[in-house]
């Protein structure tokens, strides 16, 4: 469970947790830098949700949604690994 590994680790345990209705977690943590946001976000996968800033959202949107074109893109277009 991320949150848990979150709750231990040496910068994200000061952070506030929060139960979620849907029996997640909400953590806030106070992050300025949208940059360093996003990197939480993809290190955490596709059980994490940015709940805001809405403009951090949109976003990190955007570059996922290249990120996955890409990676598409590329795909197809090369041969696969041994």
């Amino acid at each position: 469970m991320s949150a848990a590994r979150l709750q231990v680790d040496w910068y994200f345990r000061y952070a506030d947790y929060e139960p979620a209705g849907d029996g997640g977690m909400i953590m806030s943590y106070g992050e300025s830098n949208a940059a360093l946001a996003f990197e939480l976000v993809r290190w955490l996968g596709p059980d994490a949700e940015l709940l805001s800033p809405i403009a951090w959202r949109d976003q990190l949107r955007t570059e996922l949604l290249a990120m996955a074109e890409k990676l598409s893109s590329s795909a197809s277009a090369e041969p696969g690994f041994p």
